[in-house]
């Protein structure tokens, strides 16, 4: 999916549909509920755990949605920067 059509209401249909989704999201004003506190997406990336060697910068989390959907976000290094 495109980074723009990526939001919570469309990733829950598609999940209520019985699909999975992949695709990016941006750094906005979407929350993610970790042990019943909301955090931001910066947030989530320290509290991701890394995997893979120190510098791949892949780091993943499960968390949910602030709409209840739950989801894994996994981060990865943006090559171009």
């Amino acid at each position: 999916m495109d980074s723009w059509f990526t939001y919570q209401p469309l990733v829950k249909e598609i999940k209520e549909q019985g699909l999975d989704v992949i695709g990016m999201v941006k750094n906005l004003k979407q929350r993610y509920l970790i042990n019943g506190q909301r955090v931001s997406l910066k947030e989530l990336y320290r509290l991701a755990k890394p995997t893979g060697g120190k510098k791949s910068g892949l780091r993943s989390i499960h968390t949910t949605q602030a709409n209840g959907v739950p989801i894994k976000v996994v981060f990865v290094r943006n090559r171009n920067k």
